[in-house]
């Protein structure tokens, strides 16, 4: 079975500065807006090539955040507004 939805991450998850989180969850389409981020510098490569991702992931707390790049790449149904990030 493939992963197609998150709809809660629970306390204590951090997902650090590997980059590529949900890289080729090609099913995947949410995820649930609980995610810790302390610490978390990188989401380069985060939705890369989830396809059919397309979650309101605009609660997240990217303050610390500084490299965003190929985060949606091959990814070309998310449209959603991510204009509440900081």
């Amino acid at each position: 079975m493939k992963l197609t939805s998150i709809s809660a991450f629970g306390n204590g998850l951090r997902i650090g500065n590997s980059g590529g989180y949900f890289n080729g969850c090609s099913n995947l389409t949410t995820v649930g807006n609980d995610l810790d981020m302390t610490g978390t510098t990188i989401l380069t490569n985060a939705f890369y090539a989830a396809s059919k991702f397309n979650g309101n992931i605009s609660a997240w707390n990217v303050s610390a955040v500084t490299n965003f790049s190929y985060m949606f790449y091959n990814n070309t149904l998310f449209n959603q507004p991510l204009n509440t990030w900081n």
